[in-house]
């Protein structure tokens, strides 16, 4: 049982957001105290929660910085993350590299075309909830979206229409859940969505 959530997230002013400074800043925390039930000794809650993981402790689930990058014809990402959260999710992956919360940079090679191609660090593009609380429908993850990626690296086209009725885009990627490729790799993971 979970008790005590609560969000912070913070933008820099609107005045940021004009063209003469394309470069925006946001960040995010989200703290909480869970306790189970089953009292266990390593404080670890079971090993399908990877959100709000420890027990009987006062806690950062993920704490967050980003600057995005918007122009006409490129963008990028850059974000770091730190708190239970990632050190669980990104169990695998080396040192400061599970810290990553994205790191891209994507470009628009025609102009009348909503059409991008983004390479790096994503956002997943598979379920509905996501590792920020305050972005979810419940307070806490589903099992479902707990047990599904926050993160992928790879390569993403993606197309919007004019109308900004429907996008639609496929997904070159390392894998579920990986930022770097593994020893053992079997091949790439390729994804796709369609958003009406």
């Amino acid at each position: 049982m979970s008790f005590g959530f609560f969000h912070i997230r913070a933008q820099g002013p609107d005045s940021l957001k004009k063209k003469a400074f394309p470069i925006r800043f946001s960040g995010y925390a989200e703290a909480y105290y869970a306790y189970d039930f089953g009292n266990p000794a390593s404080k670890n809650r079971p090993g399908f929660f990877y959100s709000f993981n420890r027990h009987n402790e006062l806690n950062l689930n993920l704490a967050m910085v980003k600057a995005t990058f918007d122009e006409r014809w490129i963008r990028g990402n850059a974000g770091l993350m730190l708190g239970t959260d990632p050190n669980v999710n990104l169990a695998a992956e080396p040192g400061l590299l599970k810290n990553i919360w994205e790191a891209n940079i994507g470009v628009r090679p025609f102009k009348k075309l909503n059409l991008w191609i983004d390479a790096g660090i994503l956002p997943s593009h598979i379920g509905f909830e996501s590792a920020i609380g305050a972005d979810c429908w419940n307070v806490s993850r589903s099992m479902l979206a707990d047990n599904s990626p926050y993160v992928e690296t790879g390569i993403k086209i993606e197309y919007k229409d004019s109308t900004g009725k429907f996008t639609v885009a496929a997904l070159y990627l390392n894998g579920w859940q990986q930022i770097q490729i593994r020893k053992g790799f079997s091949g790439p993971a390729f994804g796709t969505r369609f958003v009406y």
